[in-house]
């Protein structure tokens, strides 16, 4: 784990397989992303790239509505309202 006794411990072997993957991983993606449509004649030039839309890595952030307001059930309610009546206000 990560704690200040293993700060200066060398990156676990998972990690650099995950690593390496990872980069595998991108390399096949970069000669894919370069992959060419042929034309319907074999002597024309290509169509275009195959993957001509590319998922954009900086994706927008994730906007979701404010939570809604909690109101107390009564019971609490009633029980706040002993208790302020019980209880003086400290004086300063």
């Amino acid at each position: 784990g990560l704690t200040p006794e293993t700060t200066f411990e060398g990156i676990p072997a998972e990690i650099l397989q995950i690593s390496e993957q990872a980069r595998e991983a991108q390399a096949k993606i970069d000669e894919l992303r370069d992959t060419r449509v042929p034309g319907e004649d074999h002597d024309a030039m290509h169509l275009g790239t195959a993957w001509s839309v590319l998922a954009r890595r900086d994706r927008e952030a994730i906007i979701q509505p404010p939570r809604p307001e909690v109101t107390p059930a009564s019971e609490i309610r009633r029980r706040v309202q002993e208790r302020t009546a019980t209880h003086e206000p400290e004086r300063a």
